[in-house]
């Protein structure tokens, strides 16, 4: 089974070198995960790719929550980016991060429009953060800037539903 991210509004976003975008992601019930995608539309050579996931989140922001996983670099491609990894998630709001090693490669994002879906949970707007250079992201999230075109475009794929 898959969650996204967000249903409807997908365009490109080109990525920024050393800035880390990030994305709520609503979590309905508790869960196990065992894979993160999200789609490159355009890649660099030689370049790479970061995805990982920051909560949970009961302040609407990310700023100061712990890193719960990161892929380390994977690969540019076109296609679909996956990352693999097994992680227990308890229902609420998450923060799908995502990093692109230049600024030409792009990704899939959804929308740049603030709305709100009734009775579930906020989808919030997307912000980012900037790396000094390179590499592992901060780990806890840093003081975050609000920018609609952050909101990647991802799927969770979840291993198992747990009933706690």
């Amino acid at each position: 089974m898959l969650l996204a991210s967000w249903g409807y509004g997908a365009s490109t976003q080109i990525g920024t070198a050393n800035r880390v975008f990030l994305c709520s992601l609503w979590v309905p019930k508790n869960c196990v995960i065992d894979e993160i995608n999200i789609q490159c539309s355009t890649a660099s050579a030689g370049k790479s790719f970061r995805i990982g996931l920051y909560g949970p989140d009961t302040s609407n922001t990310p700023a100061d929550l712990p890193l719960l996983t990161e892929s380390g670099n994977i690969a540019a491609a076109v296609g679909v980016i996956r990352y693999t990894a097994t992680l227990s998630l308890q229902r609420g709001l998450y923060w799908l991060a995502l990093s692109t090693e230049d600024a030409t490669m792009a990704f899939l994002r959804q929308g740049s429009y603030t709305f709100f879906t009734a009775g579930i949970a906020p989808m919030l707007e997307g912000c980012y953060y900037g790396l000094g250079g390179w590499g592992a992201f901060t780990n806890p999230c840093p003081a975050v800037t609000i920018l609609s075109a952050a909101r990647v475009a991802c799927a969770i794929h979840i291993q198992s539903w747990n009933e706690l």
